[in-house]
């Protein structure tokens, strides 16, 4: 399937991580995208999710764009699935141990973001992934803060696409420990 993420309006500087997530991920794998605003990055993971031919389970969450994000991925539809509760609220809709890999791009407040982060944080399987965007961002402050208090090893990942409109925005990336 070709790529359309482009066509979504929003922002998108992290392809390399989700790429390295869907080519690390076992078939039957289960993805959590927190903040998926109208759709771009969730349109760009899905379409490696289906040329990858594995069994990976999308779910994004947010509570405030629900039909544009529907329209927006119209082409990949009944290949994810859409919460449209907070963050907090839909983590609690999952067993521990239950998740692959949880991506954190919602509210970037620092309280947010600890919620975020201590919400999935159990959801991950030993040896699952977290991240999330705007790490070094100098409007978001509360997410380098947050990230570098509960999960002091996570490493700084580079944008994908470092002289673009993003700049030298960073994410960040951790593995939960193997058991």
């Amino acid at each position: 399937m070709e790529h359309f993420y482009e066509s979504i309006e929003g922002w998108f500087d992290y392809s390399n991580i989700y790429l390295q997530m869907v080519e690390s991920a076992p078939n039957g794998s289960t993805f959590v995208e927190v903040g998926s605003y109208y759709g771009r990055s969730a349109a760009f993971m899905l379409v490696e999710i289906i040329n990858s031919g594995k069994d990976i389970k999308l779910d994004c969450v947010d509570p405030a764009h629900q039909e544009t994000v529907h329209r927006n991925l119209s082409k990949v539809e009944g290949y994810y699935t859409h919460k449209g509760l907070p963050s907090v609220e839909t983590a609690a809709d999952y067993d521990n141990a239950s998740i692959d890999f949880v991506w954190i791009d919602g509210n970037h407040d620092y309280n947010a973001v600890l919620d975020d982060i201590n919400s999935w944080l159990p959801k991950l399987k030993p040896g699952a992934w977290m991240g999330g965007h705007d790490y070094n961002h100098p409007a978001h402050p509360g997410v380098k803060q947050a990230c570098d208090e509960l999960i002091p090893d996570h490493k700084e990942i580079p944008s994908s696409v470092p002289d673009s409109y993003y700049g030298n925005v960073t994410s960040w990336l951790w593995q939960k420990p193997q058991l």
